[in-house]
């Protein structure tokens, strides 16, 4: 059975049902480092134990993310990606929960409030002003809401722009019985990578990816840090070894050298600022952001997209979003950005307009 599927990354499988041959591909649309992991991951990784049963609690992994973090064990929880645990946080919390949401934004936030029976209330920023998050807006809706759940973006996603970090210790400490699930899953890929170690009220949630910072996507692995009561709820609703032997030794080889991630961002961020570069020279409005991927105004998406992966160029059409006019690119190396530039050259004007 084929679904409709709001993300941007594009399987081998897919791309050969197109014509498309996956080697021959450069991928702009999906925002891991395209240099592939560092080979401590890689080497960990092909020497994992898959002749047994992975450990359920992710012993080696939480010591060594409680290390890296500078936070206790018991407050951390490894699970199948920011995904499959956000899906599990929602069920945690059952039918009738009031979640509010702002909008664009990644869209498993929605379709994890829905399957779980909660009661979603979304507004959407103005493209205006850059789709910026107005504290006094956000206050507003949560007044008259009164959500249970609170759903934040740091850095958000598709724009990149970070989240005031100082805004959201306010909200949680003026509004304690709801609960505020920040998504950090590109948080370490930010010029905000910093904000990891800031301490936030107990009833905030974060969501980190691993599969982002190490550049792993094929293995499913992030972890929650909260309280141990929020995190329990939580582990009820996964199943049992959630999470492969291969994944944890990779992710703890990732964790255990905090210098991988920090070459990573380093690296990306750089191939960012370059193509936001070329594409604004070339007449194409880009909103500033502080992590490893942009968001474009081109006109018809659609448009751009299937013209571009007709070359072997893969973009992230933002119509699922709620953006038919926008694209969201990642920062590759200078050879990749040529590629893309020089196609966008050639193409006509035709697209530049909804």
């Amino acid at each position: 059975m084929s679904v409709d599927w709001p993300h941007g990354d594009v399987s081998d499988a897919e791309l050969l049902e197109r014509g498309l041959d996956p080697t021959r591909c450069i991928d702009f649309a999906v925002n891991v480092d395209p240099r592939g992991p560092h080979p401590a991951v890689l080497k960990a990784f092909h020497r994992s134990s898959i002749h047994r049963y992975p450990d359920p609690s992710c012993r080696r992994l939480v010591r060594a993310l409680a290390r890296r973090d500078d936070v206790p064990p018991e407050t951390i929880l490894v699970g199948p990606g920011v995904a499959g645990l956000l899906w599990a946080l929602l069920q945690a919390y059952g039918p009738g929960t009031r979640v509010l949401l702002n909008e664009p934004t990644f869209a498993e936030y929605r379709s994890a409030s829905l399957a779980a029976g909660a009661r979603v209330h979304a507004w959407r920023r103005s493209p205006a002003d850059g789709f910026l998050l107005h504290a006094a807006t956000l206050h507003d809706h949560i007044e008259r809401f009164e959500p249970d759940l609170v759903m934040l973006a740091n850095p958000e996603n598709p724009t990149g722009a970070p989240l005031d970090v100082a805004l959201l210790h306010d909200l949680a400490l003026r509004w304690p019985r709801a609960t505020f699930v920040a998504d950090e899953a590109f948080l370490r890929l930010s010029d905000h990578h910093e904000y990891v170690f800031q301490r936030l009220p107990e009833n905030v949630v974060r969501l980190r990816s691993l599969t982002k910072e190490l550049g792993i996507p094929g293995l499913r692995v992030g972890y929650v840090h909260g309280t141990s009561e929020r995190l329990g709820r939580i582990a009820e609703r996964l199943p049992p070894w959630s999470v492969g032997s291969p994944a944890l030794a990779a992710a703890e080889a990732g964790v255990s050298d905090p210098s991988i991630v920090a070459h990573a961002r380093n690296l990306m961020r750089c191939d960012i600022e370059t193509l936001i570069a070329g594409l604004r020279a070339r007449g194409f409005a880009v909103l500033p952001t502080s992590t490893v991927y942009c968001l474009v105004r081109t006109g018809v998406a659609t448009w751009w997209k299937d013209r571009l992966a007709a070359q072997g160029l893969l973009v992230r059409d933002c119509t699922s979003f709620g953006l038919p006019d926008h694209l969201r690119l990642c920062g590759r190396p200078r050879a990749d950005q040529s590629r893309l530039l020089e196609a966008l050259d050639a193409l006509p004007e035709e697209g530049t307009s909804c």
